[in-house]
């Protein structure tokens, strides 16, 4: 979790995925090229809707956040600049809004509905857009060794890359939640080692209403983490942060019997950590105690697909005051590898705040060690344990 300073905030779309074919049968190959945006091209990409993720960093771009779903302003970007024989400024532009992201979809099974399932995704085809995804709508999907189905997501990083080849986050919104279970599978491959470091990669998140549906996952008002640090083995992890919620003129002053007007992870008091990146940053983390699976050949092996459950629950609020009664809770296999029941996710400043977005955004701070892949399928987001 150390060193997120150097993840974007909430840049742009920094590869593009050209093609992405699914082979039925596995008859067909998948091709992604990387394509990095110029500036301008990065102004018209976000004016005709193609959606933020990791990259690069707003303030580096000047562009601001895409405006909220029913927002209809238009944004001033800076236009080319003047000639150089004039020395006046570049007039501001008006471009159109993006189009907002899909609503969230509701539950087309009637057993899923009983069963608290707000959205299901098995990777058969690469039309998420028409199935609620949104932002990079276009990662790599392969025929080769899913668990269920035709197809997987691949997210291949070369040495050096702090994205996926195929690009940035992916994302979906679901009905508004105060709980929320995230299950997948995952399988990594046989030379997986992750960062390289005792931190990174980022994977998955699940963020809240509380905040824009294309904002960057390290400066929310709360961001979740589901991920795997590389340790002799993956070794789970959860984390939060909170950053938006840092009251920047108490930095590491205690104000948790003062007010409720602080961040919860980190910087204003309580568990957690808090450093200096693009401006001031905390984590919460929780580690399972051993690798869930490691390098061995067998059932036991990182490059077998594995089932992965976490379990958010937001802590309730009681005279004017957040509660230490959130959970966050890890299964591998069925396994309980982590287990927190006193947790506080929010003070009484987020009293409406409830989970609606979860992204998939792998990112390895310091770059990639190695050339190297890992894979996922069969993503149930709902609001209980499901089998």
């Amino acid at each position: 979790m150390r060193r997120r300073e150097a993840r974007p905030e909430s840049g742009l779309v920094g590869r593009k995925v050209q093609r992405v074919l699914v082979g039925l049968g596995g008859a067909a190959l998948v091709v992604a090229v990387g394509v990095v945006r110029p500036w301008e091209a990065h102004r018209r990409a976000v004016a005709g809707g193609e959606g933020v993720a990791s990259g690069f960093e707003e303030r580096e771009l000047g562009a601001a956040l895409p405006p909220k779903p029913g927002e209809t302003q238009g944004r001033a970007v800076p236009a080319s600049p003047p000639p150089a024989d004039t020395d006046a400024p570049p007039a501001p532009v008006t471009q159109p809004p993006p189009p907002p992201p899909p609503p969230a979809p509701t539950p087309t099974r009637a057993e899923d509905s009983a069963a608290g399932v707000l959205f299901r995704e098995g990777f058969e085809d690469g039309a998420l857009g028409e199935r609620g995804w949104y932002d990079n709508r276009a990662p790599l999907i392969v025929p080769t060794r899913p668990h269920t189905g035709r197809g997987a997501l691949e997210f291949r990083f070369r040495r050096g890359d702090r994205i996926p080849v195929q690009g940035g986050a992916v994302r979906r919104l679901f009905t508004p939640t105060d709980v929320v279970v995230v299950s997948y599978w995952v399988r990594y491959g046989a030379d997986w080692r992750g960062s390289g470091k005792p931190y990174h990669p980022h994977e998955f998140h699940v963020i809240t209403t509380s905040d824009n549906e294309f904002i960057g996952p390290s400066a929310t008002h709360l961001t979740t983490y589901i991920e795997h640090n590389w340790q002799q083995g993956i070794v789970p992890r959860l984390a939060i942060t909170d950053a938006l919620n840092i009251d920047q003129a108490a930095v590491n002053k205690d104000l948790s019997r003062s007010t409720e007007r602080r961040a919860v992870a980190g910087c204003n008091g309580g568990a957690g950590k808090c450093y200096l990146g693009s401006g001031w940053r905390n984590e919460l983390t929780w580690s399972a105690a051993a690798p869930a699976a490691g390098l061995e050949p067998g059932p036991g092996s990182q490059a077998e697909w594995h089932r992965v459950e976490a379990e958010f629950r937001l802590n309730t609020i009681r005279d004017g005051r957040g509660q230490r009664d959130g959970v966050a809770r890890y299964w591998f296999d069925g396994r309980l590898l982590i287990d927190q029941a006193d947790v506080l996710f929010r003070t009484a400043q987020q009293p409406q705040m409830k989970f609606n977005q979860f992204v998939i955004a792998p990112y390895i701070g310091d770059g990639s060690p190695y050339d190297q892949a890992f894979f996922v399928d069969d993503i149930i987001v709902s609001t209980q344990r499901v089998p």
